[in-house]
């Protein structure tokens, strides 16, 4: 599992001018953690703050350390970050609108240089590093993800939900098979379900081929045979793809002809 932060910017700013990078070096795809684009612009926000915080004074020698720190901190921190696209004014408190945030599409917790007024569960500081038994930054160890359509859907859950295109690519799907079908449902359960972290639902296409019916030792496959291989995946799409999609969603179904790689038939609902 990927688990996503709210980092406060601020933060990061203490952090580059005090040379302290510890908590830095535990964010990113090979540690599961990384931080959510909030508000959107998370960066500029934190360059923001920087020259705040040096009163616009880059010629100081106090900027001109710190800078380097905060490039690399920030190179490492959105080398690969969840979009959120939600916009707060630069007057509001970062920490009361991450926890706004929080109460309607939660973060894994928010990390933040203090507590609020009112303490809450969601909000770490940089104590927590010291405590390993706090789930909240120690996160639980990888399990891995037994064979079924469920399963392998909530794993790829925090990719889903911040995806917003699908392409599911299967030479060998066919609707009328129930495994395949039984997949496609679970991925599309965990696309759509909220909270997402973008707010515009995903565009999801499922992309077949007609050579899964064609074997070579049984010679040519004429023109003739693609047809109607194309038009059985076709209908049985057509016929078994809405059983597992909401109503009023889409999915775009295409089947491809490997060796040209055309498009013989795009379905634009199902």
């Amino acid at each position: 599992m990927i688990y996503e932060y709210a980092l406060e910017p601020s933060l990061v700013v203490d952090w580059a001018v005090a040379g302290i990078g510890r908590c830095v070096g535990q964010f990113g795809l090979d540690c599961r953690r990384l931080v959510s684009d909030f508000p959107t612009n998370w960066k500029g926000r934190v360059i923001g703050e920087f020259y705040e915080r040096f009163e616009y004074d880059d010629t100081s020698v106090e900027f001109q350390n710190a800078q380097p720190e905060l490039e690399t901190y920030l190179q490492i921190l959105t080398d690969c970050m969840v979009p959120r696209r939600i916009d707060i004014p630069l007057t509001s408190s970062w920490l009361q609108a991450a926890l706004a945030e929080h109460r309607e599409r939660p973060f894994y917790a928010i990390f933040a240089a203090h507590q609020p007024e009112e303490p809450s569960p969601a909000v770490i500081t940089e104590t927590v590093i010291d405590h390993v038994r706090d789930r909240r930054w120690y996160i639980p160890t990888i399990k891995t993800a037994r064979k079924s359509a469920a399963e392998i859907a909530l794993a790829l859950r925090p990719v889903l939900q911040m995806a917003t295109r699908i392409a599911l690519v299967d030479p060998y799907f066919n609707a009328k098979k129930k495994r395949y079908l039984e997949s496609l449902a679970a991925i599309v359960v965990q696309a759509l379900k909220v909270p997402r972290s973008v707010d515009t639902l995903p565009e999801i296409t499922v992309i077949t081929g007609v050579e899964q019916a064609h074997d070579e030792r049984d010679g040519p496959f004429t023109p003739e045979q693609i047809a109607n291989v194309s038009t059985d995946l076709r209908v049985n799409a057509e016929l078994h793809i809405p059983k597992c999609i909401p109503r009023g969603f889409q999915i775009r179904f295409q089947i491809l002809k490997n060796r040209a790689g055309a498009i013989l038939y795009t379905i634009g609902s199902c």
